[in-house]
């Protein structure tokens, strides 16, 4: 049944189409939502990188030389989350000194009885002049030339002495005096791999039992319900900027 209207009381219904305020709710909840999932890895940030793996606490049990040409491969496993790895350490000694940086890397794993591959997949500036000289040493910080990730996975360390002269010690420390700190993976006591022509290759892994006293550093890439988290807040912010509900006047 119709009902008419009377033109002369000019009734005005007023349809809104959307409401301003249940938008702006929207906003703040997933913005307060993203800050409450990020604030631990805001934190993380500001009190700089994690030791992923490794530990430079581990007392020296053996002590071995890098003369040119030598070089060892440390076998290291991450087993959970995705780093950007942003340094290294490692404990050296000076023989004598070296013309320039070795070579710091680390590569992809052809098995842990094979050793190091030769896909590079990261590397590491050492200063061979904050090695201390003589029959000292000291954890040296190596920064990576490129920030670069590492996910789940086997890995090696690589250091080698590919310079024509000069050399370096290398303390290392065995599987039961090993300092395990890292917060995300270990370091794997049964592969040190040698090589004899300064890191570019390696022989299988022959020392069993030892282990580099080095260490990883890096940062936390937040997981995807984290980024999934900031779309969301990044579309409720694009709402919230559309210009104001549009109103329509039936007479």
């Amino acid at each position: 049944m119709l009902v008419p209207v009377q033109k002369a009381e000019a009734s005005f219904v007023k349809i809104q189409l959307s409401h301003p305020l249940s938008i702006r709710s929207t906003l703040v909840f997933w913005l307060v939502l993203l800050i409450s999932q990020t604030q631990g890895g805001l934190e993380a940030k500001a009190t700089g990188p994690s030791t992923v793996v490794g530990d430079l606490g581990s007392p020296q049990g053996g002590i071995n030389f890098g003369n040119p040409g030598y070089g060892y491969a440390q076998e290291f496993t991450i087993s959970s989350g995705l780093w950007t790895i942003s340094q290294a350490w490692i404990s050296l000694g000076d023989s004598a000194t070296m013309p320039g940086p070795p070579l710091f890397q680390v590569r992809n794993t052809l098995g842990s009885s094979v050793g190091p591959g030769a896909t590079v997949l990261g590397s590491f500036i050492l200063n061979p002049n904050d090695i201390p000289t003589g029959f000292n040493f000291a954890n040296i910080l190596a920064p990576a030339n490129s920030p670069f990730m590492l996910g789940p996975g086997t890995y090696w360390l690589c250091i080698g002495n590919n310079q024509p002269v000069g050399g370096f010690w290398v303390p290392m420390a065995t599987d039961n005096t090993l300092v395990q700190g890292g917060i995300a993976g270990i370091i794997n006591t049964t592969a040190v791999a040698l090589s004899s022509n300064g890191g570019q290759t390696f022989s299988p892994p022959s020392l069993g039992g030892w282990a580099l006293i080095t260490q990883l550093d890096g940062t936390q890439v937040p997981e995807p319900q984290v980024w999934a988290l900031l779309a969301v807040g990044c579309v409720c912010f694009r709402l919230g900027r559309t210009p104001r509900s549009k109103s329509f006047g039936l007479l």
